[in-house]
């Protein structure tokens, strides 16, 4: 649910987990609720006016607002639909949802400062990685393990969802070709070393906790098997390659080798947890 009237006339908004903000904006805008536009002059607004200090206005464009927003459900009894001057209501509107999402996202900046070394932002950049690489919810703060340790030895972080986050599509396992394509882009943790240069999507304060509060191991790569539900956990790359071949086989076996290419939506896990019990 993105955008509905209950029976008291309240608009509800919904901030979903594991989304990046360009498909949050299209989904409202698809709703003539607002706009990329709108939201964008409400950023450089706020910039003026010196409002959220903590949003990096320095990214310009609604990028600036990926994974700062808070995952719920929002009501709004304030918003106005189907207008008559488009326009002026998508700024409007635009004014009323981002500046309430960024009022409830202030908590997260003024409890954490600088987390385990780095700024919260860069924290909350990492843990963005975590939520749609743990995704069944099940093991954050191992996975987490892996992004400190490359980060440690200033190494490539080599996820797979930062990549999928450039090429808009994810696979249950990505082909050397999709990596290839996105080579240049710093967003490719495959190519470039460190933390990317923002969130790559919203982000619960499950994860943020579970990224903070890691465990502590020497694993340096994992593989999700998409059937059991688990990552496969390791510190050697040959122990790791042998896991990768177990977690395809485990996916091929139960769906077939067609589904190793194909490419799904921003919730490609529903399709793995939907078909779990099958």
């Amino acid at each position: 649910m993105s955008f509905s009237v209950s029976a008291q006339n309240k608009d509800i908004i919904e901030v979903r987990v594991g989304e990046r903000v360009s498909d949050f904006i299209q989904r409202l805008n698809n709703k003539r609720i607002l706009s990329n536009h709108a939201v964008e002059q409400i950023l450089n607004e706020n910039e003026s006016l010196k409002l959220f200090d903590f949003v990096p206005y320095k990214t310009k464009g609604t990028i600036a607002l990926e994974g700062i927003l808070v995952p719920g459900l929002y009501e709004f009894d304030n918003l106005t639909s189907n207008p008559q001057n488009e326009e002026h209501i998508h700024v409007n509107n635009s004014r009323i949802i981002i500046n309430h999402l960024l009022e409830n996202a202030k908590y997260r900046f003024t409890q954490n400062k600088d987390v385990r070394g780095i700024s919260f932002y860069e924290l909350l950049t990492i843990a963005s990685i975590v939520e749609k690489e743990d995704a069944f919810d099940t093991h954050a703060n191992v996975i987490a393990s892996v992004f400190w340790n490359r980060l440690k030895n200033n190494d490539r972080f080599s996820s797979c969802v930062t990549v999928e986050y450039i090429l808009g599509y994810h696979r249950p396992f990505l082909l050397f070709s999709d990596l290839d394509i996105a080579a240049k882009s710093p967003y490719s943790t495959y190519h470039h070393k460190g933390i990317p240069p923002t969130p790559i999507c919203f982000v619960t304060d499950y994860t943020i906790h579970n990224t903070i509060n890691s465990n502590e191991t020497d694993y340096y790569f994992f593989v999700l098997d998409w059937v059991e539900g688990i990552p496969y956990m390791s510190s050697d790359y040959e122990k790791h390659k042998q896991l990768s071949q177990k977690a395809k086989k485990s996916v091929t076996d139960k769906y077939g080798q067609n589904l190793l290419r194909k490419k799904m939506d921003n919730y490609y896990y529903d399709y793995f947890s939907k078909n779990k019990e099958e």
